[in-house]
């Protein structure tokens, strides 16, 4: 069974969240496939990433925005999930994220992250935005719900 379908990336998520330790799952552009972090071992990488965005946003290469970081989760098969989502600045430079797509019903651009603790996201949204000026959006940044 190809890894890219809903149920393969159901299972795969599954298999994390049953010994405890998903940290987060995401669409991985440069691969083209899902990918799952651990929380714990894959700490510290998916630090250096967040700082990497952090320069990127800092620079004005990417843009976060404060609407897309919802208190109420987002759900899949029954399981809740928190979103982060880091976009382009530039509109021309669009992120297809399946994910999104197939598991929670929204088309999104740019990189986003699905975490299964509230309190992992908002400590990566914390790291990701510490002392920046965060505006406001104009539009409906976190994606269109297609149902």
């Amino acid at each position: 069974m190809p890894l890219f379908t809903k149920d393969a990336i159901i299972a795969g998520t599954a298999d994390y969240r049953n010994e405890k330790d998903l940290l987060c799952f995401f669409w991985h552009c440069k691969h083209g496939q899902p990918a799952w972090l651990k929380d714990g071992e894959d700490n510290a990488d998916w630090c250096k990433e967040l700082l990497n965005f952090r320069k990127d946003i800092v620079s004005g290469k990417c843009v976060v925005f404060k609407e897309n970081i919802k208190e109420d989760p987002h759900e899949c098969e029954g399981k809740k999930y928190w979103g982060l989502n880091i976009q382009y600045a530039d509109p021309s430079i669009m992120v297809s994220d399946p994910i999104s797509l197939m598991c929670f019903g929204f088309i999104c651009s740019g990189h986003t992250y699905w975490f299964p603790s509230k309190g992992n996201r908002d400590n990566s949204w914390d790291l990701l935005t510490r002392g920046l000026e965060i505006k406001p959006s104009t539009q409906n940044v976190f994606g269109q719900k297609t149902n």
